[in-house]
């Protein structure tokens, strides 16, 4: 892995995705639901937005044939999955997390920034371009408006506490590890090791486990992360709840648009039909089909 960083980082830093059959779906024991190539949609939008320094976690050997026959692809390595040992038994998935973030943090203490990156993802426009770099960690969020992306204030009323009856409580959307960015210090290694930690105790879903160790402030025996946190821009670095549903009109109907006004990337993170909605955005941002996506629903029902 090291090596593999050395050749493909720019300026100090590279993207990390896992990988495994499913991101391919051929085998049906482990891909039943034709859930599509996805891995391989995901690689032709990095080639579009001109994405080279990517590092692929390869999980398993079918996934590393298809890299190297199929895609011609060399940024891959295979990790060492001995950290995995404590978790049999487990959920894959929650294995799976728990190595995501224990490479996260092997490449934080090499000294580079990592961008985090789901496959569901649709890249348009370069990533690392777009990043402002002034907080530990710059995350997506799962938020569809910008007051629940970005935070607002809720209020209680108590009638019986009279003129005291009155607070505020603030509200803001969970964070989306599927697209996130870390700076290289020791308060993101610390996280990282957390949430090794945290998810070695038990079956947990990582996004929540994230969320509970990046907000929670510091209080009686816990001591919060510390980390600094901005909230990636909703309307550039889109999740599909936002595109296909709550900002329709914002993106839909298509029309031919100048490659400037593009989002950096669309995130398939709310639909279950996940390259279905990848390959419509393919057709329409990449090969002009400007209204490739305006059948789709906005919800996973048909008629929402």
């Amino acid at each position: 892995m090291a090596e593999l960083l050395r050749r493909v980082s720019v300026d100090g830093e590279v993207m990390l995705a896992l990988a495994n059959g499913v991101m391919i779906c051929r085998n049906t024991t482990i891909c039943w639901w034709n859930g599509g190539n996805i891995l391989g949609s995901w690689l032709r939008t990095l080639r579009h937005a001109g994405i080279t320094n990517y590092a692929i976690a390869v999980l398993d050997d079918e996934t590393e044939r298809y890299l190297r026959e199929e895609e011609g692809e060399t940024k891959f390595f295979r990790p060492a999955l001995r950290s995995l040992e404590s978790l049999k038994g487990s959920h894959p998935a929650n294995q799976v997390s728990a190595l995501k973030y224990g490479l996260v943090g092997q490449i934080l203490r090499l000294g580079y920034g990592v961008l985090v990156a789901d496959m569901d993802l649709v890249f348009l426009k370069n990533p690392f371009r777009h990043l402002h770099r002034d907080s530990d960690l710059e995350s997506q969020t799962d938020g569809f408006t910008e007051p629940w992306a970005y935070g607002r204030f809720g209020g209680i009323n108590d009638p019986t506490m009279g003129w005291g009856g009155g607070g505020l409580y603030l509200q803001v959307f969970t964070l989306n590890v599927g697209c996130a960015y870390l700076r290289p210090n020791e308060r993101t290694v610390a996280l990282m090791d957390r949430m090794q930690q945290r998810l070695r105790r038990g079956p947990a879903w990582d996004q929540q486990v994230f969320n509970e160790e990046v907000w929670l402030p510091s209080h009686g025996g816990f001591r919060g992360s510390q980390v600094s946190v901005r909230v990636m821009d909703i309307f550039q670095f889109v999740n599909s709840k936002t595109f296909f549903r709550s900002s329709r009109p914002r993106f839909i109907p298509g029309r031919k648009q100048n490659p400037s006004e593009h989002p950096v990337m669309v995130h398939m993170n709310y639909h279950p039909d996940k390259h279905r909605r990848m390959l419509c955005l393919i057709a329409r941002y990449i090969d002009g089909r400007w209204d490739a996506c305006d059948g789709l629903p906005g919800g996973s029902e048909p008629g929402t």
